[in-house]
């Protein structure tokens, strides 16, 4: 599929409370793409830098950021949550999300995009936050079905 036919290779950044549903949202996001014939990836960003950091052993790092960098649409969940913030961590986030500048990206985050700078390399911040904004704002649905479990 071309770009023209699923959005223009457009970016997303979806953001909110905790337990609002943005990863269940990236989640159908992913599957409706990948039954429109579109590559998906979805990474949990802190579980891809763990994945990176084993890939060293393996001679292998190269090969996933080609992967992630390149494929038609990437779902990299869990922004800002990461705690490895090291340069070379950093340097290998950076190369994925500037390899992907034409090609389809969704974000989610518990972070505001302008706080995204006080997180991340603020080479990666200004990337980031060049996709398009979508704030959920919605409370925990965790939190409401605890909320009318002690109603009952």
């Amino acid at each position: 599929l071309s770009n023209d036919e699923y959005g223009n290779g457009k970016s997303f950044y979806l953001w909110g409370n905790v337990g609002c549903g943005k990863s269940h949202l990236a989640r159908a996001w992913a599957i409706r793409f990948s039954e429109m014939g579109c590559g998906v990836m979805y990474r949990i960003l802190p579980s891809l830098i763990d994945e990176l950091r084993h890939a060293v052993k393996l001679n292998t790092v190269d090969t996933i950021i080609e992967r992630l960098a390149n494929v038609d649409v990437l779902v990299l969940d869990d922004v800002g949550a990461e705690d490895d913030h090291s340069d070379w961590i950093r340097g290998r986030i950076f190369r994925i999300i500037d390899g992907r500048t034409h090609r389809k990206t969704l974000y989610t985050s518990n972070v505001d995009p302008a706080d995204l700078y006080d997180k991340l390399d603020e080479r990666i911040a200004d990337r980031i936050n060049q996709a398009q904004r979508l704030w959920m704002p919605l409370q925990s649905y965790r939190q409401v079905i605890r909320e009318k479990g002690k109603q009952s």
